[in-house]
C-alpha cells in the first residue's frame, strides 16, 4: 500500500481566527479489499484532534486534501480500514508542516494481524 502526501503553501482560515493552515494533499494506492484510510492528526494547538475518513475509489487510490494548522509536533496516524470496517494496517510519524515548504516522508504501514509491513510515502 502506497501513500503519498504533499503539502502546498498555508492559507489563512477565519473560523480558526486566521490560524495558518498548511493544505495536505494525500494520494494512496490501497488493496482491494480497502474501503479507506482514516487520517488522524494531532499535536500542540490541536484540541481535539482532527480525523479525516477517506473513502477509497473503485481503482483502489484515495485522492483528497485536507487543511492542517501549521505548527510542529504534528502527529499523523493513518489507518487502513478494510471493507468490513475493520482496521487492518497502521502507521504514525511526527511532523512539522511548514506553509510553502514540500517534504517527502515513507512510512511503513503494519499489519494489525500478521507480521506484514506495507510502505506508505508522505510529501509535505
Amino acid at each position: 500500500m502506497l501513500l503519498m502526501v504533499l503539502s502546498s503553501a498555508g492559507c489563512q482560515r477565519e473560523i480558526l481566527l486566521s490560524e495558518e493552515t498548511t493544505n495536505v494533499v494525500i494520494n494512496a494506492s490501497v488493496l482491494s479489499s480497502t474501503a479507506g484510510l482514516t487520517v488522524d492528526i494531532s499535536g500542540p494547538g490541536i484540541e481535539p484532534s482532527l480525523l479525516f475518513s477517506l473513502p477509497a475509489a473503485s481503482n483502489g487510490q484515495v485522492n483528497d486534501t485536507i487543511e492542517v494548522p501549521s505548527g510542529g509536533g504534528r502527529r499523523f496516524v493513518v489507518t487502513a480500514i478494510d471493507t468490513n470496517g475493520i482496521a487492518t494496517h497502521r502507521a504514525d510519524t511526527t511532523v512539522a508542516l511548514q506553509p510553502g515548504v514540500l517534504r517527502s516522508l515513507a512510512l511503513f504501514l503494519r499489519s494489525l494481524r500478521a507480521p506484514i509491513a506495507l510502505r506508505i510515502t508522505i510529501d509535505q
